[in-house]
């Protein structure tokens, strides 16, 4: 079952494209199943998702560069 970004993406976020959407959601996807190795709770894969929408928000589009920024979650939760 592939994991989904959109029920992490608010009103507020703004609007995105088909292929950012799709780059965010490939982005997301290859985190969790990065992370699916160890338990992590739900709040993990909610900032892993914040920092992947803020990225394109900011105008990223590469998916590895989204999946880097998603990661960076890992960083502050240690």
């Amino acid at each position: 079952m592939a994991a989904s970004i959109i029920p992490f993406i608010k009103p507020d976020d703004g609007s995105f494209d088909d292929e950012t959407m799709r780059n965010m959601g490939d982005a997301f996807e290859a985190t969790v199943k990065a992370l699916r190795n160890s338990v992590q709770p739900p709040i993990v894969y909610a900032s892993v998702a914040a920092r992947i929408i803020r990225a394109a928000n900011h105008g990223e589009c590469d998916p590895n560069r989204l999946q880097q920024a998603g990661l960076s979650a890992l960083e502050s939760l240690t």
